[in-house]
Parts: structure tokens; sequence; C-alpha cells
């Protein structure tokens, strides 16, 4: 029987693995450890090719997408490649180049291959060799007495190099990029703000943006009250996260929008001071479970004045696992104890800045830990008082 070729997997990053390995991360790109299970499980074969690296091409959708594979060590043909694509239907053609020590040994095209949302879907490239004849790979000696191959054991002819390697050398090569195979960019839609100052109120007040919805597009709502809380999650939301200090409170809700959204009253558990909210919408988050990540609950730290009148409020760093990624970082800072925010935090951009509450987003296009998020606002030493908080969530397209 023929021996079972290896198989490379190509998302976020180059994976050589052990035979024993290849039913388990084609089994869990399909149950969803990569979160999405849509992609194709595409075969590269050529007659008599062995190759260190394989440029592949992807296009579908209008997006021609390139990517590079480069395995621990040169694999004899076939081999496989699991790419993953956006969770939708699609059609998909791969150009596959393959090299040896840095020159071109073969290259093909694959017909268009079909793909269903949340489904693997086979396919196959088989790679025509470049120039004429190739020989066999450099570590196999030419053969004198072709009758009598003593230093070739037909064993050895038949089963394919050990890919058990070490786990430190399936980590992604130094120079691949993440694959943009999945990247179905999220879209800012705008954002709606209501602030309430003194009214002694049992509501927070809550304005949809005026940026044109989509049903089916994601709204991310903060509410931020002094000396009160939401007693309930507004109706037709979902929680998301909550923080409460000693004098003010943060409440997130996430709702999928309809094709418009009305003003509301959001109930408090008490008389509140200033009361302030702010709706953000995006379009191409990913439905079932739009967060990659969360900090939940805040931080509630206080902030750190540096000794420059102003202070610093610090969402911690979490870690993402999928790429483009939209962060969206949320600060509180007591009312009647700061002045205003003047520092955005890294990469991010503002939404909304008040005295209480500021909001800011930015994209995240390679998965890993964000660093600390923080945000600076100006302060009056004697003054103010340092009672905050912060909070950051990192959205994941489809």
């Amino acid at each position: 029987m023929a021996a079972e070729p290896a198989r490379t997997l190509v998302t976020a990053r180059v994976l050589v693995a052990a035979r024993a390995l290849v039913a388990a991360l084609v089994a869990a790109l399909a149950a969803g450890c990569t979160q999405t299970g849509t992609g194709v499980d595409l075969t590269i074969d050529g007659a008599n090719l062995t190759v260190d690296e394989l440029d592949v091409i992807a296009s579908f959708g209008g997006l021609s997408l390139t990517d590079r594979a480069r395995p621990a060590a040169p694999l004899a043909l076939p081999t496989h490649l699991l790419a993953e694509l956006p969770d939708r239907p699609t059609t998909v053609t791969f150009d596959v180049t393959g090299k040896l020590a840095g020159a071109v040994v073969g290259h093909g095209t694959s017909d268009p291959i079909a793909v269903a949302a949340h489904q693997i879907a086979p396919g196959r490239v088989s790679l025509t060799p470049a120039g004429g004849e190739l020989g066999p790979p450099p570590d196999l000696a030419v053969v004198t007495d072709a009758a009598t191959p003593d230093d070739l054991a037909t064993a050895d002819l038949a089963t394919p190099p050990d890919l058990t390697v070490p786990i430190a050398d399936l980590a992604s090569p130094p120079d691949l990029a993440w694959t943009d195979l999945a990247a179905v960019p999220i879209t800012f839609l705008g954002h709606g703000e209501s602030r309430m100052t003194s009214q002694n109120t049992v509501l927070a007040h809550v304005s949809p943006f005026a940026g044109a919805l989509q049903s089916g597009d994601f709204l991310l709502l903060a509410v931020y009250a002094e000396g009160a809380q939401v007693s309930a999650t507004p109706a037709g939301w979902t929680y998301v996260a909550s923080a409460t200090t000693a004098g003010s409170s943060l409440a997130i809700y996430q709702k999928s929008a309809g094709a418009s959204e009305s003003d509301f009253n959001v109930q408090l558990n008490a008389v509140a001071g200033i009361t302030s909210s702010v709706m953000i919408g995006y379009r191409n988050v990913r439905a079932v479970t739009p967060f990659d990540a969360l900090n939940n609950p805040p931080s509630t730290a206080p902030g750190v004045p540096p000794g420059n009148n102003t202070i610093v409020f610090s969402a911690p760093s979490i870690t993402t696992t999928r790429p483009h990624d939209r962060l969206v970082a949320i600060y509180m800072y007591q009312s009647g104890q700061g002045e205003s925010w003047i520092g955005a935090p890294a990469n991010l951009n503002s939404i909304v800045s008040w005295q209480e509450l500021a909001a800011y987003q930015g994209d995240f296009v390679v998965p890993g830990a964000t660093g600390v998020e923080s945000a600076t606002a100006t302060f009056s030493p004697g003054s103010d008082g340092t009672t905050g908080g912060a909070w950051v969530g990192a959205l994941s397209p489809p």
C-alpha cells in the first residue's frame, strides 16, 4: 500500500506534522478549532518532485491572495495544504509553484473548486516539472548497478520522510506572513451618542447612529452611570461585560441590528448624576461568536498619574487568534474627578470622548497579544481623583 502523504496546514502558520497528527488537524478545522471550518484540503502532487517551498495563490470572490509554505525539511510530493477560507459559499482556484533550494521545480493550477460554507472541500493541483527531466533528490545516491540497488532498500522507497519533529519546529517560519485567505474586512459604520448631565434620573438615554444599517450588522453599546448601575439588560441586547467602582459604573452590550434602530432608555437601579452612552456599528463581524477575545470584567484599577498633569487608565493585554480583528477599547473616568481625554491608546483612533467616557478602535491584523492598551486624560493633582476603568474587546471577521 502506498504510504500516506504528509500534510501541511497553512492558515495562520505552516505546520509540518507527523502523519499521526494529520487526521487531528483536519478534524480540528472542521470542528471549529480555527473558529471557522470552511476551506479546502488541497492535494499537491507531481511525479518525482521534491520541494522545500510552495508559493500558493488563491483566487476567489474577485480576490487573488498569496501565501508561502516552507516545511522544516524538503518533502517528496504528494503533500497536502489545508487553506482556511471565509465562512460563506465560494469557488476558489489555486495556482501553486514548487521550489527546491530557491529554484522552481514545478508549477500547476487547480480546476475551480466549489466550497460550501462550514465545509472542507477536497481539491488537487498537479505540478508539471519545470525544464527537462528531474533527477532524484540530492540525498538519494545514483545507482550504478540497476539490477542490484543494494544501497536503496525497498522499504526506503515506499516510506515518506519521518515528519516527527520537536514542537519548536512547528512554529511559523520568520518570513511567513499571516495568510489573508480568511480576511473579510470589518467595516466601521458610525456611532450614536447620548449624554445627560445632572438630570437626577433613573434612565440612561441611548441614541442610534446616523449611518445606514443593514439587518445583521453588529452593534456594541456602552453605558456609563454616575452613582448607579444598569438594572437589567436592555430588550433585544446581549450582556457582554460590566464593572462598578466606588462612584460609577460601566456596562457593555451587543446585538445583531435590524434594518433600523430607534432611541431608547436604559433602566438604572438608582437616581444617577451624569449618564452617557455610545452605540457603535460594524459590518462583516462574525455572527455566532463576534468576539475573538475580550477582558471581562473590565479593569477597575485606579488611574496612574505619571506626574505631568495627566492620568493613565489601562486595559490589560488580550490574545487574539484570528487575523484582521477590530479592537475596541472603552474607558471610564468617574465624572467630577477628571477633565478630558487627550491621549488615545497605541494604534487606536477615537470614536467618542467625554470627561467620563471614551471609546477607541483600530485594526489588529496579526493574531497574538495586543499588549496593554492605555488612554490618557488630563489630571489636576490635589483636586482630581483616580477612579475609573477600562475594557477592550477584539471583534472577529467572518
